[in-house]
């Protein structure tokens, strides 16, 4: 698969990082790009964690999954992607975590907890997230978009959703000069970097890749969403989209018929337009593959009607 006209690459100017001396020891910092602020995320060594993100947001953008803005982006030789904070201070937004959000409702839930956290299920997520919204169409609209995060997931093999990668925005609006109104609403789905095999070695792809084995790697990933607080792992990505559908079909119905739009050539365009320099041949199809089985995993076990 070849690349086509390549996605831009954003080269970050030294000057407008927000704390210069993260620049030399840090893999992550703020910087300002036409008025906003952005984080450098860069890639470990050998992984796609650049590549991947990028290939996310774009899979998310034509499912109209809201996404956090991504680019590719390099500072000083440094590579990796660039992600446009979607949290206004100027609003007063606050970005409030699931796990906050989970310890308000799930008695015992410890929110410290970040890795086996087992009471992270699918369930207990949705539960919470309806626990603060009035009855009505924002209770369901913030659920359904939970689901579209769960179906992003499956489609990438995001094996990072846990409990502090996702949450709410919650908006401080002042009524006058004594009253204020708090208004919340589900934030964008963020932090893809652990998708499409990106910690793999091109030899270990070629060999999934010829042994017609990539769905079996699919199928063993880790999540950080569990299906029963006595499970010892979380479910794979796809497992917990299957699991969800099968609790909440009708919040799926709107992104099972996104997602029978996403066809070969949607998948290829996406994947195609990463520069050849950031991306191996073996580790563009692999990214292929792998959404491609995703999307054909769920459309053929999550009835559309």
């Amino acid at each position: 698969m070849e690349s086509l006209t390549p996605y831009s690459v954003l080269q970050i100017d030294p000057n407008t990082v927000e704390n210069e001396e993260q620049l030399g020891s840090k893999p992550k910092f703020w910087f300002r790009h036409e008025g906003h602020r952005w984080l450098f995320k860069e890639a470990r060594p050998n992984t796609g964690e650049h590549w991947a993100e990028k290939i996310a947001a774009e899979v998310a953008a034509i499912l109209h999954i809201p996404s956090a803005r991504v680019e590719l982006a390099e500072c000083q030789g440094r590579k990796g992607c660039a992600v446009e904070s979607f949290i206004l201070a100027r609003r007063r937004e606050v970005l409030v975590h699931g796990n906050e959000l989970l310890a308000g409702s799930v008695t015992g839930y410890d929110m410290t907890k970040r890795f086996r956290q087992s009471d992270h299920t699918l369930t207990n997520i949705i539960q919470a997230v309806e626990s603060v919204f009035d009855h009505g169409s924002r209770r369901k609209e913030a659920a359904e978009l939970l689901c579209g995060y769960l179906t992003l997931d499956a489609l990438i093999g995001n094996t990072d959703r846990h409990h502090e990668n996702w949450g709410l925005i919650l908006t401080v609006m002042a009524q006058d000069k004594n009253t204020e109104e708090v208004l919340l609403r589900v934030a964008p789905s963020f932090d893809h970097a652990s998708s499409l095999g990106r910690e793999l070695l091109d030899d270990d792809r070629k060999r999934k890749l010829k042994e017609n084995i990539v769905l079996n790697y699919v199928k063993k990933g880790r999540g950080g969403i569990f299906g029963n607080t006595n499970d010892k792992h979380g479910l794979s990505p796809l497992e917990a989209a299957k699991q969800a559908q099968i609790l909440y079909p009708k919040l799926f119905h709107k992104w099972l018929l996104n997602l029978a739009t996403l066809d070969d050539l949607h998948i290829h365009q996406i994947v195609a337009h990463v520069p050849n320099e950031w991306i191996s041949p073996i580790a563009r199809e692999f990214a292929a593959t792998m959404i491609n089985i995703g999307r054909a995993e769920l459309l053929n076990t999550l009835p559309i009607s």
